[in-house]
């Protein structure tokens, strides 16, 4: 969507890269769809976050091919924003409160992160030497964990407290680390590089410290996407997606018919979402629901050609998907009980 660096474009793609009920659901209800565009949008409106009061964090593009933030509140209210200054904004994240993380261009293609208050004042943040800053979660007290380059093309993690102080860190023996995931414990969940061979996830401790992991019989890069406030992790390796329990046990897991699997999101419950692709000799992106209990349920926005579940938050989905006249975003309300 908007210049990452090579080594950054590159792990997203060896990674598989930027509503459905829990319980048991009433047999003849279906899940309700909203969709919706971004008025001015030029093919493309991005759900990417839902918080728990059903408002909605995403991106399009308009028709100078320039992308810009917004936030949909639950009652379909559109407001775009962008920070001062800039010419590309894309948002990452909501918190309960509202407030909205992400990155936005600068006229010199120099990327910086900035938190949106709920209020709408946004402030503008980089780590000490960051030459590109990439925010990508917020938690329930407005902590912020991200990515950032530095001069010398070195992709770093950072936490941003609410205070606005920021820590660097990196694994042991990595040479890039993606801060992908913040709970509101203020643990982390992510995955960085070595020196050889492919990723491997890593969960950051509120203390500092910082465990790796790989699923067993990984051997292509494991990707930490998000943590849960219980300590859970999903995401995915090889292809197939994965969630790690808080004692470190990891369950592999694909839909029926998937040849790759991309979780996106686990919520409180322990439920996950994300999207695959089938292998019916057509690639096609559907949606999905697992639940804590191991059962999937694939999903499609009517009248998609691809479907990318995003965000999930207390069973309502968000994310975007894609037929004849461009990319919409979606909100996916849960069955009836």
């Amino acid at each position: 969507m908007i210049r990452t660096s090579n080594i950054i474009s590159t792990t997203v793609s060896a990674c598989a890269l930027i509503l459905a009920p829990l319980g048991i659901p009433n047999a003849t209800a279906k899940p309700t769809y909203a969709t919706f565009d971004v008025p001015g949008a030029d093919y493309y409106t991005y759900g990417i976050s839902i918080n728990g009061r059903g408002a909605v964090a995403g991106s399009y593009r308009d028709s100078n091919h320039l992308w810009h933030g917004y936030v949909r509140a639950p009652d379909g209210t559109i407001t775009t924003f962008d920070p001062p200054g800039s010419i590309g904004t894309v948002p990452s994240g909501i918190n309960g409160s509202g407030a909205i993380t992400g990155y936005a261009l600068s006229s010199s293609s120099t990327a910086h992160g900035f938190v949106r208050a709920a209020d709408g004042t946004i402030t503008s943040f980089d780590p000490p030497l960051s030459d590109y800053t990439w925010p990508r979660s917020i938690n329930r007290t407005g902590a912020i964990a991200g990515l950032y380059e530095n001069s010398d093309g070195v992709w770093h993690g950072f936490v941003r407290a609410a205070d606005g102080t920021i820590t660097s860190f990196d694994p042991p023996g990595s040479i890039y680390t993606y801060a992908a995931s913040i709970n509101d414990k203020g643990a982390v969940a992510g995955y960085y590089g070595a020196s050889s061979g492919p990723t491997h996830g890593f969960v950051r401790a509120p203390d500092g410290s910082i465990t790796s992991f790989d699923p067993p019989g990984s051997s292509d890069g494991t990707c930490a996407v998000s943590i849960n406030n219980k300590g859970a992790i999903a995401g995915f390796y090889d292809h197939h997606g994965f969630v790690r329990a808080v004692d470190g046990t990891v369950t592999s897991f694909d839909p029926p018919g998937a040849f790759n699997t991309s979780p996106r999101n686990i919520d409180g419950k322990g439920a996950i979402t994300g999207w695959y692709q089938d292998d019916n000799n057509v690639v096609l992106a559907h949606g999905f629901v697992r639940t804590p209990d191991g059962r999937i349920r694939s999903f499609d926005v009517p009248g998609s050609s691809d479907t990318y579940a995003q965000g999930k938050n207390k069973g309502a989905i968000t994310g975007y998907y894609d037929d004849a006249t461009g990319y919409h975003g979606f909100v996916r309300l849960p069955t009836p009980r």
